[in-house]
């Protein structure tokens, strides 16, 4: 990632600075998700009827992060983003819901 520091300013990556907003966060491994999980007290909600084994995350093939994270709000779902791994989609399920204050 290409880096630049402007006048008197923080250092910030080359796409910001040309307006794209900032770079991604790099995906978690599975590993990871589930360490990051444990570290901040969450449990992420597994589920035998999802093919994912995770409540709240779907699978979309053929793409870079296929694992979609769903959550519902007044009746409503919410696309909570896609993530390269199912641990990772329920994780944000699991940071969301404990920011909401509902269980998983």
């Amino acid at each position: 990632v290409a880096m630049m520091m402007p006048l008197g300013g923080p250092l910030i990556s080359v796409q910001e600075a040309l307006g794209f907003g900032p770079e991604p966060p790099k995906p978690l491994t599975a590993k990871e998700a589930e360490a990051a999980a444990e570290v901040e007290g969450l449990t992420l909600a597994r589920s035998d009827k999802s093919s994912t084994g995770f409540k709240g995350v779907a699978e979309r093939e053929g793409r870079s992060r296929p694992y979609s994270a769903r959550a519902f709000c007044n009746g409503h779902s919410l696309i909570l983003g896609c993530f390269a791994t199912p641990q990772e989609a329920a994780l944000v399920i699991a940071r969301r819901a404990a920011v909401e204050g509902v269980a998983t």
